[in-house]
């Protein structure tokens, strides 16, 4: 049995526990002889609790920025997207296949070159990937793109992920053509 509570001390004070309660080995049917560890977890929860509020805190700021989130893991090619990554280039969840061939397909002829070099680049060795380009959206309508990412490599310095954003820089590239 496990149990977490939270509990006044004789001083009034909030503290968390963890209690965990085992049958002794060899009496496994002889509940007068158990063993009773009683643990302050207080620091642990505290910990949670900051994590979640930063957490929430980034949510709200890649929320509030519209910004696009993907990630790619190189052992199996997956390349993942958060929803504002998906409304940036007007796809459901169901419409992308998490390849880096879907992604490719809306990059505009002329800006695919660009970016897989960049790409290209953190792929050899490369540890930051930046790269602006054009998508066409399913509905016809061409977003302009700011990307960065960052390369994650293991122990032994061989890459492992890219961590990204993407921003849509239409309207400012809009307001500079005007």
């Amino acid at each position: 049995f496990q149990s977490e509570a939270e509990q006044k001390t004789l001083s009034g004070r909030t503290i968390f526990t963890s209690v965990r309660v085992a049958l002794l080995p060899g009496h496994e049917h002889d509940w007068s002889r158990v063993i009773v560890v009683i643990e302050d977890i207080t620091a642990r929860k505290q910990a949670q609790a900051q994590l979640e509020e930063t957490f929430s805190q980034l949510q709200l700021a890649v929320d509030t920025a519209k910004l696009g989130i993907w990630h790619m893991d190189m052992a199996s090619g997956r390349l993942d997207w958060n929803d504002q990554q998906l409304d940036i280039h007007g796809l459901t969840r169901d419409e992308f296949d998490n390849t880096l061939d879907a992604w490719r397909r809306r990059v505009l002829p002329e800006d695919i070159a660009e970016a897989d070099e960049r790409f290209d680049a953190v792929l050899a060795g490369g540890n930051v990937y930046g790269v602006e380009f054009r998508v066409r959206r399913p509905d016809g309508e061409i977003r302009h793109i700011t990307s960065s990412a960052t390369a994650i490599v293991d122990e032994a310095g061989q890459l492992r992920e890219l961590v990204g954003i993407n921003y849509d820089i239409t309207d400012i590239r809009r307001n500079e053509e005007r």
